[in-house]
């Protein structure tokens, strides 16, 4: 839904079919001193905050039927377009000896679809017979729900499934059990869980997650044993910690219990066996921020992912009985200076290492037993690649590979000499999308600090350079995320209309390992605003496109990006696209009270420090506006969403309209439940 939404808004603005001729919603100005340590600003919409307030639900409903109006004529394009990015491109080709059905203990477990059902039921039945048994009806369960998420838990066994419903949107969960072969309920419920969860391997224990009442922080580890009053349920783990939330997985080999301990620049983990969930937990190395560990086991073995004396991540090995400190590990890898270890993984003898190398995802497998790194090839010039799930005694792995520029390929290598089977997915209709007629390449805008950053560009050959061609980019540069290409309906459809298509890999990402993210994040963060804004201009003197055709989008934390971008250089773009934007950082980030706005101090900084508070100000992109000819503007938010509020979209449309200059240009918000 959010690249239909974004694809028509492009289209829109593109063809001109936005301009509805109604008013939009005037709201009040209610001056309201906002006092962060002794300095004193006024928020004329800081009542958009009081959530459930009449005036507040009331000023919504204005917004989104102002939205809608100006929309009402792309009904038509709307329907094309859900058809068209809903449309298989390809066929998957046929992998020898790939399991298809899910049998355990002589069942057969499978979703099944109505033809006018939303969500699946889950039905057992049995092997060579027909008969489908329901387990669980999911649509029932969501009807007379604005919202309805579901997640599913099954047990090591597949005897009892544990099934998670959040109906509110919070991303709280209550969650009910069923014994799988008798289909029977069980009569306990845990309420208000995260969605992170795991049984042991007893199959009678599960483990789950509960938030901090006041600010929603994951902060406890609790143990239930099935059958039991959930009030006896057992603390496994308490993150004491404010700038931490915790949760629980396990490993690929489902060896261990995990239990993690995260902030956004420190990573640890402890562990348990998963058939002794009540054993004391062990721990590698005390939690100190900034510091990452990732463990996994192999054999009698624990192998360590660790920045610890490594900025670009190394291997370690120890025992898993009995762990040593990270100076007395034994190191197996570490990484070259032009790239960084993103994760590893266990398989017969070798480690399978993903690794970045100038910015480019990539695979490479090392031999424990002689020393010997292969780096896997790929085609592209950049490219999205995942690893399905590892058998640890087998000899291959089995990759996943897709570009804007090649067909979806599974690549299945052999560990042990090297070779490779790709099998390829087979184009439906070359009309529609032929590989050759495209280009995919990376270039390179310089910034005023003389930090070279990628750009990834996605456009037919036949496209004239001229400047004229309509351009969307994306940018979100933040946290450390990567933002990877691979095959998209949405932006094959874009460029097949004319459009340029463009990704900045903007510091505050991890293209580059931390040493990126830090330079976007904290007292660097004006950096990936200016990147982006850098990019935006190197585009138009490289003549892909021009103000009056460049589109941007950016969602979540990418609001500090685009929405700063449209803020201090509104001439250089046609239309802006934000979802779920964070767009109002010093008041946000001066309230503890919000979800997580503690762990959030080490990305945007801490405002009561009147450095931070001084540098928050300067790029925070709703403290900025001021009257300049904006380009049009569409805001999507959500009034329940738990990480960015609604409010923020809400005092930012209400503010940039407010010192819109160029009348023409409309400043949309609408807003889901």
């Amino acid at each position: 839904m959010k690249n239909l939404i974004l694809f028509i808004f492009c289209l829109s603005f593109a063809i001109n079919l936005l301009g509805q001729e109604i008013q939009p919603p005037i709201p009040y100005k209610i001056p309201h001193e906002v006092n962060i340590n002794g300095n004193i600003r006024i928020d004329n919409y800081y009542w958009l905050k009081e959530k459930d307030s009449s005036r507040v639900i009331q000023h919504l409903i204005d917004e989104n039927k102002y939205a809608n109006a100006n929309i009402l004529d792309t009904s038509v394009l709307a329907k094309k377009l859900l058809k068209e990015l809903s449309q298989e491109y390809f066929n998957p080709p046929y992998i020898a000896h790939r399991q298809t059905d899910s049998v355990h203990n002589g069942i057969i477990l499978f979703n099944k679809n109505g033809t006018s059902n939303k969500y699946p039921y889950i039905c057992k039945r049995f092997p060579k017979t027909l008969y489908a048994y329901p387990l669980l009806d999911l649509d029932s369960l969501s009807k007379g729900h604005k919202y309805f998420d579901y997640k599913l838990k099954y047990s090591p066994d597949y005897k009892i499934l544990a099934y998670l419903i959040d109906t509110s949107g919070s991303e709280l969960y209550y969650c009910n059990f069923i014994n799988v072969i008798t289909g029977k309920p069980y009569n306990e419920t845990i309420n208000n869980i995260t969605s992170y969860c795991e049984w042991a391997n007893d199959n009678l224990s599960f483990l789950y997650v509960t938030v901090n009442p006041v600010d929603l922080r994951w902060e406890k580890i609790n143990l239930h044993e099935l059958g039991k009053s959930v009030q006896k349920d057992k603390i496994v783990y308490y993150e004491k910690n404010p700038n931490c939330h915790t949760y629980v997985t396990k490993d690929e080999t489902n060896r261990l219990l995990i239990i993690n301990s995260e902030s956004r620049n420190g990573f640890s983990q402890q562990y348990i066996d998963a058939l002794k969930p009540n054993d004391k937990l062990k721990r590698i190395h005390p939690f100190i921020n900034g510091l990452i560990l990732n463990i996994k086991p192999f054999a009698d073995k624990l192998y360590i992912l660790t920045n610890y004396k490594a900025p670009n991540f190394r291997i370690l090995e120890t025992s898993l009985s009995s762990p040593a400190c990270l100076d007395s590990c034994k190191e197996i890898k570490s990484s070259g200076k032009d790239g960084f270890i993103q994760d590893f993984h266990l398989c017969s003898n070798f480690l399978i290492i993903e690794e970045r190398k100038q910015g480019i995802p990539t695979i490479s497998v090392f031999n424990i037993l002689t020393g010997d790194n292969n780096y896997i090839d790929f085609p592209d010039a950049n490219y999205s690649i995942y690893l399905n799930d590892i058998n640890s005694n087998s000899d291959t792995i089995e990759i996943n590979y897709s570009s804007p520029v090649t067909p979806k390929l599974v690549i299945k290598y052999c560990l042990s000499n090297g070779s490779k089977t790709i099998y390829s997915y087979s184009l439906t209709d070359t009309s529609i999308y032929n590989p050759t007629n495209y280009i995919l390449k990376v270039v390179y805008s310089q910034g005023t600090d003389g930090i070279k950053v990628p750009i990834t560009l996605f456009y037919k050959k036949s496209l004239l350079l001229n400047g004229n061609n309509p351009l969307l980019m994306e940018g979100y540069g933040a946290y450390g995320s990567c933002e990877d290409v691979g095959f998209s309906s949405f932006s094959l459809s874009l460029v097949n209309r004319g459009f340029v298509y463009a990704i900045a890999h903007i510091r505050g990402g991890g293209e580059f390992g931390e040493s990126w993210h830090e330079q976007g994040s904290g007292l660097n963060k004006k950096n990936a605003v200016d990147d982006f804004i850098n990019c935006s201009k190197y585009l138009i003197q490289k003549g892909y496109t021009s103000p009056n055709s460049f589109f941007i989008t950016g969602g979540s934390a990418g609001g500090v990006i685009a929405g700063g971008a449209i803020v201090f250089h509104p001439e250089l773009y046609r239309a802006a696209l934000l979802r779920v934007p964070f767009l109002d950082v010093v008041t946000t980030m001066s309230d503890s009270t919000l979800p997580g706005v503690k762990i959030e101090n080490e990305e945007w900084g801490d405002p009561t420090y009147k450095d931070k508070y001084d540098y928050m100000l300067s790029y925070s992109p709703y403290d900025n506006i001021q009257f300049k000819n904006f380009p049009s503007v569409f805001i999507r938010s959500s009034y329940n969403d738990s990480r960015v509020m609604y409010w923020e979209a809400a005092k930012f449309t209400a503010k940039l309209r407010e010192h819109q200059q160029l009348k023409g240009n409309k400043i949309l918000l609408l807003t889901k439940d």
